[in-house]
Order: C-alpha cells, then structure tokens, then sequence
C-alpha cells in the first residue's frame, strides 16, 4: 500500500529536524507541514553567506563566461523541462548557442539547462511588453476548478486579484525580475509568499501589504517552528501509520 505524499514529506521533515538556537523547545523545519499551533520565522541572510553566495556565482561568470547584466527567461513549452515558465537564466557562452546556466538567487548555485530559442527570451524584451509579461500564467489566469476557488466560493476574485497585485508589487520593488508562483498560506499567520525567476522566496504579511508598506530586498529563510510536545507527536503518530501500512 503507498504512503501518501504527504505522510512522506511530515515524516521526513519531523525526522530531520533543526532547533533553533534561542529556542531549544522548539523544532525547525523549512518544509511547509501544515500544524495549527506552528508559528512562522524568518532568518536573514548572514554576512558570511552572502559572501559565499556572491563568490559561487563569481566562480559561476568565470567557468562559463557569462555576462550576469544580460538576462533571459524561460517562457516555457519545452515538455523535456522540469522549469517553470519566467525562470531567469543566463546564456553559457563557453558552450553552444542552446546553453545556459540558472543561478539560485538564494544561494549562489547553478544548473546547467539547454533550451532552443523558441523556449527563451530575452529579459528585455518582456520588459517593453509590461509588467504583467513577466508573471507566470498560472498567477495571471483564473482556475476555477481549484481547491482554493472551492475555498473561497464568492471571495476567490478577491483572493486572485490579490495574488496579482502581489506579484506586480514584487516586480515594481525590483526585488525579483519575474515571478513564477504567489500563494497564500494560512499556517503561522497569514501572509503573501511569491517565488521569483531566480528561485528567490518574497513573503509579506497580509496586513503589511494592505498597508501598502514596502517589500524587504533582505534574502531570508523561511521556516516552520513546531513546539517540542506537537513534533514529537506528529513524529510518533506518523511513524505509527506508517508501521501500519507495511
């Protein structure tokens, strides 16, 4: 019988589990189970990974003689890609013509990809056809048969118009070039969470972006924090259907 894909992801997470320092009670995970009492953190980038990710990408420009000021995205149709349409990817000019290099903007590292020229564009050139150009479909369009349209009923427009506004702010801030996904998670309080072209996490409070305040530019990890009593709970209950189903 197979373990649903979620039982999966809980097990591994609560088994893989971090304590975060200033708080030993509590376990940290950046795998979104979803628990009611969790509670959302965020931790900024430290000034040692920063240089680390800026001495990856550097070693990056040197091995494949790319030119990080010129940028394009995958706009998709390529059904050999595991990409996802508005990734930011960068022309590997020490190879062939199809060769290019995604960078992680969180990190530093990179894939190499291979797309024909039907698949790419040139950041610029989404630029002049405006903001919207640069979202990802799936943002921009409706789908009605989805969980979250089941959800919300009457209150999806305003749930979908939210989630594109978000994104526009994104790319207005020019904290990200494109955007890829935006979601509205409810554990931890709710907030607004987009990923950008490079991969890159953006979240906002749901309050804060009603307030119009300004989006952080600061790369930061997101994770999950579980008290100690509901971890081991969760772990021991999962372990138990998963003995079960053998």
């Amino acid at each position: 019988m197979r373990i649903s894909r979620y039982l999966f992801l809980l097990l591994t997470a609560l088994t893989s589990l971090d304590v975060i320092a200033q708080d030993t009670s509590a376990a940290v995970t950046s795998l979104g189970n979803i628990a009611q009492d969790a509670d959302v953190r965020d931790v900024s980038e430290t000034e040692g990974e920063r240089q680390l990710r800026l001495m990856k990408i550097q070693a990056l420009q040197t091995n494949f003689s790319l030119k990080l000021d010129e940028k394009f995205v995958y706009i998709g149709g390529d059904k050999t890609s595991y990409f996802h349409p508005m990734q930011v990817i960068y022309r590997d000019y020490s190879g062939s013509e199809n060769d290019y290099i995604f960078i992680w903007g969180s990190t530093g590292d990179g894939n190499k990809v291979t797309f024909s020229s039907e698949f790419v564009r040139p950041l610029p050139s989404l630029r002049k056809d405006g903001i919207d150009s640069r979202i990802n479909s799936s943002v921009m369009n409706k789908d009605t048969a989805s969980f979250e349209a089941k959800s919300y009923g009457e209150k999806y427009e305003e749930y979908h118009q939210r989630h594109i506004s978000f994104a526009r702010k994104i790319i207005q801030s020019e904290v990200c070039d494109t955007v890829i996904y935006v979601a509205t998670p409810n554990f931890g309080g709710q907030y607004l969470y987009g990923l950008c072209g490079d991969r890159k996490e953006v979240k906002q409070m749901l309050s804060d972006f009603e307030q119009a305040k300004p989006l952080s530019k600061t790369i930061k990890k997101t994770y999950l924090v579980l008290p100690k009593g509901t971890r081991n709970k969760l772990r021991e209950e999962s372990i138990r259907k998963i003995q079960n189903v053998r």
